[in-house]
């Protein structure tokens, strides 16, 4: 009933997800919701569930309040199904029928609202409908649950033979024998906190999405088994990415997958490694999921939380993928598994322990422990083939084309040596803005992050180390054009000048006075502070 031109209702169906349907631009009119869209099937035999995949970037649109309707060659007189409420989330859902729906005409969609500025929008990347396979073995003859994680009591050779599934049957085997690979493949995931929650409060960039990596590798068009043990009736997804994109970044060369309790048969449209998103407000308190994942590969991954040093060196020679992935208490790495082995071989431990210890720094150095602000999401560094270092939304990410970039995050020695692109790049997720990061001050204020990391590893300041001299330049630099010429702070250009003093606050206050909480309680102040709404009130506050 709405659609923007350009987003019509057929890109909703078209089989890319890169297109969409989109309500019109203009939202203003008291009568803009609800809107209707309308699906029709010929000559369908039944449809049991729905999966709506929302837009793959951006907020507008995203389904909230929804109703469906059904119509049927029996009754073909709309009737409502039910009301669902998609929350505004911006991972796939799959909806399911109460009864299944036999020979459908047609399904309407009412949404009642959605996501984006002012009243909100209507947008869809993909609609699909599926019924179920009706020539699913039930694996409850041989496993002790959905999940197939366990044989049954007494289940004997004789029995598994008798089964006429092949992958249940060979599971079954595998497990009587005892020699089923358990390790990866079998897994209890833990629920995390939305990483927007936590930016929106401490107002920073956002932390890591990826915190429940599988261990588990796909291939492109594979048909994935995922057996889900009993959700809570949280929502979960999978997010499948490669990030082996030639002179691209592969963060988005990805495809989503919602999981439901029980079977789910998926048809694996990219290649990659496999993440589980179980995102949710009372994180806390909802329930750990069993997840078996029956087919793929194993490429494993190596936690510092839950494997010993030792375990290195065997996980990554198992790997089996292109990239492997390293987690902390902190940080998480993604990067080709090759150039782990040449940089990483005998340390990949003591390498998560360092990005560790980097992000640990600059969140203490912002007073995030100081005043019980802790991040739950770790700080994600990955690899792409595009432009140089940057930070974005969920991520710190660095090209490694060349090897002087690859030695410099992956070879421990030179990281510790020099740890200023991770440590910049990372300073711009903690940014807090607008209080420190008021106009002007974009690639300033996360160097203060930049400098103090250099520093605690005992590390020169590049402020005085690099080209004699150039500290006192820059600092009379700064002087003259801010004081002398009367210009306003971001007036001057070179970032390094507009560090200068900020440092010299880190200098005078936390060395020499021994106050080393001064920009804790800077930060705190900013937090809990009321915004200010132009550049020269918030350059004014954060001088007060």
């Amino acid at each position: 009933s709405s659609f923007q031109p350009g987003g019509e209702i057929e890109k909703s169906f078209d089989g890319d997800m890169n297109t969409l349907y989109h309500s019109s631009w203009n939202n203003s009119g008291s009568n803009y919701f609800p809107i209707t869209l309308e699906y029709f099937f010929e000559n369908q035999e039944s449809i049991d569930y729905i999966v709506y995949y929302p837009r793959t970037s951006g907020p507008n649109g995203l389904f909230k309040e929804v109703e469906i309707w059904v119509a049927t060659e029996d009754k073909p007189s709309y009737i409502k199904a039910m009301d669902y409420d998609f929350q505004g989330v911006s991972s796939p859902t799959r909806v399911s029928f109460e009864k299944t729906l036999v020979k459908p005409k047609s399904i309407k969609f009412v949404v009642n609202s959605g996501a984006g500025d002012g009243q909100g929008f209507a947008s869809c990347a993909e609609m699909e409908f599926y019924r179920t396979n009706p020539d699913n073995t039930n694996p409850l003859t041989l496993f002790t649950d959905l999940t197939c994680t366990q044989l049954k009591a007494g289940i004997t050779m004789d029995e598994i033979e008798k089964v006429s599934n092949n992958l249940y049957r060979n599971i079954a085997l595998y497990m009587l024998k005892g020699t089923y690979p358990r390790e990866f493949r079998i897994q209890d995931y833990r629920a995390w906190p939305h990483p927007d929650d936590w930016a929106r409060v401490n107002k920073t960039s956002t932390l890591s999405l990826l915190d429940n990596p599988t261990g588990i590798s796909v291939s492109e068009n594979e048909e994935m088994v995922v057996f889900v043990g009993d959700t809570g009736g949280y929502p979960l997804s999978l997010k499948i990415q490669n990030l082996n994109s030639p002179g691209k970044d592969g963060y988005n060369n990805a495809s989503f997958y919602p999981l439901s309790p029980g079977v789910n048969k998926l048809k694996v449209r990219n290649k990659g490694l496999v993440y589980l998103f179980y995102h949710t407000p009372d994180w806390q308190t909802a329930p750990q999921v069993k997840i078996h994942f029956a087919t793929g590969k194993v490429n494993g991954y190596f936690d510092s939380q839950k494997h010993q040093a030792s375990d290195w060196p065997r996980l990554l020679s198992a790997a089996v993928d292109d990239y492997f992935d390293l987690l902390g208490e902190h940080a998480h790495l993604t990067f080709p598994t090759n150039d782990l082995k040449t940089y990483a071989a005998d340390n990949g431990d003591k390498l998560i322990n360092a990005y560790d210890d980097l992000v640990r720094m600059e969140k203490e150095f912002m007073g995030l422990m100081k005043y019980n602000r802790p991040t739950v999401n770790r700080a994600y560094f990955h690899a792409m083939y595009t432009s140089y270092m940057y930070s974005t939304s969920y991520r710190t990410a660095y090209n490694v084309s060349g090897a002087d970039v690859k030695r410099a995050i992956l070879d421990l020695k030179q990281f510790k040596l020099s740890p200023w692109g991770p440590a910049h790049e990372t300073g711009h997720t903690f940014q807090t803005r607008p209080g420190f990061k008021w106009h002007g001050m974009t690639e300033v204020t996360n160097n203060v992050h930049s400098l103090y990391v250099q520093t605690q590893w005992g590390n020169a300041s590049r402020l005085e180390s690099e080209n004699m001299g150039r500290y006192n330049n820059r600092y009379e630099n700064a002087y003259h054009n801010s004081f002398v010429k009367k210009a306003a702070h971001p007036g001057e250009g070179d970032v390094f000048c507009k560090l200068v003093p900020l440092w010299q606050l880190q200098l005078y206050f936390a060395n020499a006075r021994g106050n080393a909480d001064v920009y804790k309680d800077l930060y705190e102040k900013i937090r809990t502070s009321p915004d200010k709404s132009t550049p020269g009130e918030q350059q004014l506050e954060f001088t007060k």
